[in-house]
C-alpha cells in the first residue's frame, strides 16, 4: 500500500516536471535582465545564440520566458561571468 502511495507521488512529480520542460507551465521568472545585458554587450540575439551554441528553440524559449536548462544558464553565466540573477529575475 505505502509503496502505491509513493508510486502516485513520483508519478505526479515527473508529470508536472515534463509539462515545464515541454513549456505547458508558465513559470514566475523573467529574462529582461538578460536582454539588458545584451544590449550592454552591443550583441544581438542571434550573435548571442551563435556564439553560445545555443538552438533557436531555446532563443525562441528564453524570449517567451519559458524554462530552459540548468545547462543553458550555467553556458550564459559562464560566457558573461555573471550570476542567475543577472540574467533572470523571479515575478512573483
Amino acid at each position: 500500500m505505502r509503496s502505491n502511495i509513493i508510486f502516485a507521488k513520483l508519478n505526479i512529480i515527473f508529470y508536472n516536471l515534463n509539462n515545464i520542460s515541454q513549456g505547458l507551465v508558465k513559470l514566475p521568472f523573467s529574462y529582461n535582465p538578460l536582454w539588458k545585458l545584451l544590449i550592454d554587450a552591443n550583441l544581438s540575439k542571434t550573435e548571442f545564440r551563435e556564439i553560445l551554441g545555443l538552438s533557436t528553440a531555446t532563443l525562441a524559449k528564453l524570449g517567451k520566458n519559458e524554462y530552459v536548462s540548468m545547462e543553458v544558464l550555467d553556458k550564459i553565466c559562464t560566457h558573461f561571468g555573471v550570476q542567475p540573477s543577472d540574467i533572470m529575475q523571479h515575478l512573483k
